[in-house]
């Protein structure tokens, strides 16, 4: 990972897409990984983009959680947080020894299954006040959204799948995600560190993002104010079928 220092054109692409994907991720909740990591794989080394991505994406939800604080379900972190902490201590081992391409595809169309269902739901109007998820498939979705997280970078589509069947309320839904995602990102970061992932061309490409991060929260944020609850429910289901769909064919 340490290769060829990183060109002025690179960095240049890879801060133009950090701020894309900070503002999809303060619309959202969660995203900032699917508009990144496709593109930024296309250039650059897998472990570079997820070590350095990680940092941009601790930034940003730090940018983001002040206003979602209080409106965050913590019993619903609560089910999701522990389990998501063994995920990512499996997922950080397997990104430094395995190769997952065949994982990496199962997962995508799995994604894009249940991201299908409730683009359908909303679509048709069909949601209503839906039933919700029963909460022990919380630990389960936690655990794989830390594997997934740890080896891709990705780990939002188990978690977003199961809260988005637990919480009808906008505010509640995208804070939620924001804050468990940012506790997740800063034990994940930490674990890149105690795995020695963090190298000199990860720094510095770092120092590019979090600027990008901090900017795109904000633009993120003041963007999502101006959207009803259907429509972010709709943005959220067609970001993960985007998110399946790049899973599928990287």
């Amino acid at each position: 990972m340490d290769g060829e220092p990183l060109s002025a054109s690179l960095i240049g692409l890879a801060t133009g897409v950090a701020l894309l994907a900070c503002t999809v991720r303060g619309i959202t909740g969660f995203g900032g990984g699917i508009v990144m990591m496709p593109v930024l794989t296309l250039f650059m080394d897998l472990k570079l983009v997820v070590v350095a991505g990680c940092a941009m994406m601790v930034a940003n939800g730090l940018s983001l959680a002040r206003s979602a604080w209080p409106h965050v379900d913590w019993r619903s972190i609560l089910w999701l947080f522990p389990s998501n902490l063994v995920g990512l201590a499996v997922g950080t081992h397997l990104l430094v020894s395995v190769s997952a391409q065949r994982l990496r595809a199962c997962f995508g169309a799995l994604v894009c299954v249940f991201a299908l269902q409730m683009v359908w739901q909303e679509w048709n109007g069909a949601r209503g006040e839906p039933k919700p998820w029963p909460q022990w498939l919380g630990p389960i979705a936690g655990l794989v959204g830390g594997v997934t997280a740890g080896v891709f970078g990705v780990g939002a589509p188990p978690i977003v799948i199961y809260l988005a069947h637990r919480l009808s309320a906008k505010e509640a839904l995208r804070a939620t995600f924001i804050i468990l995602f940012l506790m997740g990102d800063v034990v994940r970061a930490a674990g890149y560190v105690a795995a020695y992932l963090v190298t000199k061309p990860v720094v510095v490409l770092a120092c590019f993002l979090v600027p990008a991060a901090f900017l795109g929260g904000y633009v993120g944020t003041r963007l999502q104010e101006r959207m009803n609850a259907r429509a972010f429910r709709l943005a959220v289901a067609a970001l993960l079928v985007a998110l399946g769909v790049a899973l599928l064919v990287r």
